[in-house]
This record gives C-alpha cells, structure tokens and sequence, in this order.
C-alpha cells in the first residue's frame, strides 16, 4: 500500500485531539458587570494557576478579580464544584452582579441542575439586560427545555432533480483501451445527457441517557431512491440503517462516537451491494473558531453480479477510511471547512484494490434574509495496486479527480430551506477508459421535522 502508515497516523492523532487536549471556552452569554480574566505571563499550566489562585484568595478572600479569575479557570478545567463555589462567594460580597449569575448558569448546566440554573436565568431577564444578553439567555433557556427531553425524534424529508451532461461516465476520448488494443466506442455507448429526480427520507431517534454527562444511543434511518429519464440502467435505490452511542466529555469539551451500520444498494432494480460499516469518530471544540472532527471506519462490502453484468463480485472485500475535518468561523457570517482524509479498499480482484488520499474546502457565506452560498473545492487520487490484464497489463491505474461546486439557497421557513446548484467534475487517468467530465445542475429542497 502506498499510503500504509497513514491510518496509524490519523487515528493517533484523532486520539491526541479527543482525549489530551484542554478545551478553550467561549463566553456564551456575554456581559459587562464582571471583572476582567487577566492572563497568565509565566505561562503556568492550568493546574499550578488554579493553585496560585486560591493562595492568593487565602490572602485576599473579599477580591473579585481574583475569584472570578479562580471560577473561570475552574469551570473550563471541568472543576464545576469549585467553579460555583467562587461564583457563590462573589455574589454573598455583592448579589447584583448578574454576569457572575449567568456564568453559574452556565457552569450549572454542565452538572445537569436545570432548574437550578433556570432560576438565575429568569432572575437575570427581570433585570432587562441588554438586547444580546436577553437573546444568549433565551437560546440557553431554549437548551435547557431540549435537555430535559430524554426522547427525540427528528428527521427530513429531501427532494430535488439533477441534470447531467455525461450521466453514464463514458470517456471524453469516445474509446476504451483493451489488452488487444484501442476501440473507438459505438454511437449507444458514446456520452449521454440525461435527467434525474431523486427523493430521501431520513428519520432519526435519540435517547439521552440519565446524569450530567448526557451520553445519547443514536439510530437513524434512511430510504433513497432516484429516477432517471432514459438511462435506467443508473437508477439507484439505498437502504441505511445506523446506531451508536455518543460520549459527551465536557471537561475536554470534547465527544466521542462509535456507531455500526447497514446498508443496501440497488442498482436498476437489481441487488447491487450489501454493506456493514463500523466507526469510531471524536470531536472537539478548541475555542468558539475552530472545532475539529475526525473518523476512522472499517466496511465490509458483498456485490452481486447481474445477467449483465458478471464482474461485480470481484469488488468484494473492505474499505478502511479515515477523515479530519477543522471549521473555522472566519467571521459571523462566513465559515470554512477543511477536510483531509484518506481510504484503502481490498478487493477479490487485486486491480481494483486501491489507496486514495482526499482533500476537500468549502466556504459558506451567511447573506441577510436567510440567503446563504457555499462553494466547494475537492480533489482525490487514486492509486490502484496492481494493473488490470483485460485492459493494459503492463499500466497500473492512477486516477485523479477534481470537482467544484458552487450553490445558492435560502431558508425559507423554520423548516423549509431550498437550494440549487452547479457542478463541474473531471476525472484525469493514466488509462482513457476511465477518463471522464461531467457538469451537473441540481435543485433540491429539504424539510426537517
């Protein structure tokens, strides 16, 4: 394998950003009545400037600064305890500080004591606040209500018609390479246009498991069906089932996944693949900027060939993929995501056996009215391991792709958001039978429930 150490390489370093990392906390609810947090110049640790602290609070118990310094560096180590025992002595010294209140809200809601937090929310929004403090407290009041639900079911609807300028992939070339040589295609295997509708019905049922941590079991189901307007032979047909747990680790502020999943693909009403799929993913949130996501998945894949098609069980095998995707919040209104990942597929047929690298950018860029533009860049090689003896036996096949895609949409109620589309996609190989481009126009819209 050409990129063998690369999943020790990213499920290391999937496991650094989940399970070491200390988290860097937002304000959530901002304020003007508490003291200022000063920095640390000696560059102490976390631990040894919580313990500085409390000295220095042993000497000077009535200073404000320095408590609040103390709860706040409390809270964002995951000591919530000590963290409200200093927001409880600020506020015997002086009741009316209401941006301490909140910050115990907060930190109370990381213990699970709602009411208890419910109650300084309601206490903060009699004082009438400013305009963005009553919107951060209604929004955390709006958590509080999800977060006493133990039962949630949600799902989405999505319906849409793409418009493809080569819909059957076939090589811009017009010919095929063959161990006997170049043959030009006939007029009924050339480049076709067609069109397609498509519709997805996705339902999804969370249960949060009792305690402060509120670890969720998530299972989620989805139903896939396209519909072309000449080429039948490409309509497609999904079934996917997936369940998992989701470890919630607030100290870090951080989650941890793993989930298992089962899937089938129908191909022109015929049994295409069967699949299993196991995962493991983390997520962690460094500052209010950038949060960072990783996977790793192990797939089992069984096909069935066809009356016409006698090949594709040798694509039976496993896949092994890994991915890190970082978002960054570039301003209020404008977000990046960078996604780096990598897969191994093992097959019957060693030619098919492959190793793929991935990189993908996408921009999106919030507009008032609930307008919003994404654009996407994304690019994959793919190094096959062996050369195929029925094309060129003596090339091993290398492929890159290259796609963009930009896309206007609007959320146009709660729940009804519609977009359309414009993609362009190239295919480069070493071997024209699989070089390809494709433009596509897709329109789609969704409703969540």
């Amino acid at each position: 394998m050409h990129f063998k150490y690369l999943p020790v390489l990213l499920s290391v370093s999937l496991l650094c950003v989940s399970l070491l990392c200390l988290p860097v906390w937002a304000d959530e609810v901002a304020g003007t009545d508490a003291p200022a947090v000063k920095e640390n110049p000696a560059r102490e640790t976390n631990q040894q400037q919580l313990d500085r602290l409390f000295s220095e609070l042993q000497k000077n118990p009535e200073n404000l600064d320095l408590t609040f310094e103390y709860g706040m560096l409390a809270r964002n180590m995951g000591k919530f305890e000590e963290a409200i025992a200093a927001y409880d002595r600020m506020l015997t010294i002086n009741p009316n500080l209401h941006r301490v209140k909140l910050e115990k809200a907060l930190t109370l809601m990381h213990l699970a004591k709602y009411d208890e937090a419910e109650l300084l929310f309601a206490e903060v929004l009699e004082t009438n606040p400013p305009e963005n403090v009553q919107d951060n407290i209604k929004r955390m009041q709006e958590q509080i209500v999800k977060a006493s639900i133990r039962h949630h079911f949600s799902g989405s609807i999505v319906t849409g018609y793409n418009s493809d300028s080569n819909a059957n992939s076939i090589p811009a070339s017009g010919a095929l390479d063959t161990f006997l040589g170049e043959v030009t295609l006939d007029d009924g295997s050339a480049r076709v246009s067609d069109d397609q509708v498509f519709g997805a019905v996705t339902g999804k049922y969370s249960y949060t498991l009792p305690g402060k941590r509120r670890h969720q079991i998530n299972t989620e189901a989805t139903l896939y069906q396209t519909k072309q307007s000449s080429l039948e032979n490409l309509e497609v047909s999904m079934l996917n089932v997936k369940t998992g747990f989701m470890f919630n680790m607030p100290e870090w502020n951080s989650k941890l996944g793993c989930d298992v999943a089962a899937s089938h693909i129908g191909l022109d009403d015929n049994d295409y693949l069967r699949s299993y799929t196991y995962g493991i993913s983390a997520e962690k949130i460094f500052s209010p900027k950038f949060k960072l996501e990783g996977r790793v998945a192990y797939e089992d894949r069984a096909y069935e060939n066809t009356a016409t098609n006698l090949t594709y069980e040798l694509k039976d095998g496993h896949a092994i993929s890994q991915r890190l995707t970082g978002s960054f919040m570039l301003s209020p209104k404008d977000i990046f995501k960078l996604t780096i990942g990598a897969a191994q597929e093992e097959t019957a047929a060693d030619y098919n056996s492959n190793d793929q690298l991935i990189l993908q950018g996408q921009w999106t860029h919030i507009f008032p009215e609930d307008w919003f533009a994404m654009m996407t860049i994304a690019g994959k090689n793919t190094k096959y391991d062996t050369p195929d003896g029925f094309v060129d036996p003596d090339t091993t096949r290398s492929d890159t792709e290259r796609s963009y895609t930009i896309a206007i949409g609007k959320k146009i109620t709660e729940r009804l958001t519609g977009m359309v589309s414009y993609q362009y996609k190239e295919v480069d190989s070493n071997i024209q039978n699989y070089e390809f481009e494709n433009e596509r126009v897709s329109a789609m819209l969704s409703c969540q429930f």
